[in-house]
């Protein structure tokens, strides 16, 4: 009786530190810039979403293939989640040239998938995935200038101790919960912050920000395009 207790012990225990491993990763906003139209503008129901790689290649050669993989498949998955946040706020996001009431621009300044291998087993940094952009608004016409709206999101996957030593012991929602690390996890927590800091300036202008259906809305990215 008493070992089969320690046992059940043991395994919340190894979840709960495996919760702990993948809730880890967090995406912080920096200051946010913003300024009333130059015109009151309508409120937009079409925003045209540009992202672009501005991460810079690693010193090392050999790292510089990967990196420019993760920065594609990032762009990819930002562009496809944010404009999946935007039809969930009942707004067009249409591709860049196209006619559009604002311009989001989102330029990925740092990226890495890092390795889950690593983040699970060693923890303390190693290994772990990074997405740094910076996110912008403008009016048509008007990039040149200073944005609407302006600010960085900043996260990381995979700063606390590993789960190494626990490994055979996870299972249900502990290994679940370890599944959604990584360059997945950061898009999902990138796109998060870029529809808080929209919907505060949506609501300074008294534009219409519409909460989404929350029974048909799930993660905004499609995973299946950071599938490696």
């Amino acid at each position: 009786m008493a070992s089969s207790r320690l046992v059940r012990l043991a395994c919340f225990l190894t979840i709960g530190i495996a919760l702990l491993v993948a809730g880890c990763a967090g995406t912080r906003v920096g200051p946010v810039a913003s300024l009333a139209p130059n015109i009151p503008l309508r409120p937009p129901q079409t925003i045209a979403v540009i992202v672009e790689n501005d991460s810079p290649a690693p010193k090392k050669v050999s790292r510089r293939k990967r990196q420019l993989a993760d920065a594609q498949m990032a762009s990819a998955a930002l562009s496809q989640s944010i404009s999946k946040l935007l039809a969930s706020r009942q707004i067009s996001a249409v591709s860049a040239g196209r006619p559009a009431d604002l311009i989001l621009r989102c330029r990925i300044l740092d990226v890495r998938s890092g390795s889950k291998a690593l983040r699970a087993l060693v923890g303390y940094g190693a290994g772990k995935a990074v997405l740094r952009v910076s996110v912008s608004l403008y009016e048509p016409g008007a990039e040149g200038s200073t944005p609407l709206l302006s600010f960085e999101t900043d996260g990381s996957t995979g700063s606390m101790p590993g789960a190494g030593f626990t490994a055979p012991a996870l299972v249900g929602d502990g290994l679940s919960a370890l599944k959604k690390d990584g360059l997945p996890k950061e898009v999902d927590q990138t796109t998060a912050s870029i529809d808080q800091v929209l919907a505060k300036y949506f609501a300074a202008r008294n534009w219409p920000y519409p909460k989404p259906d929350e029974s048909g809305v799930g993660p905004w990215l499609n995973r299946n395009v950071l599938n490696r």
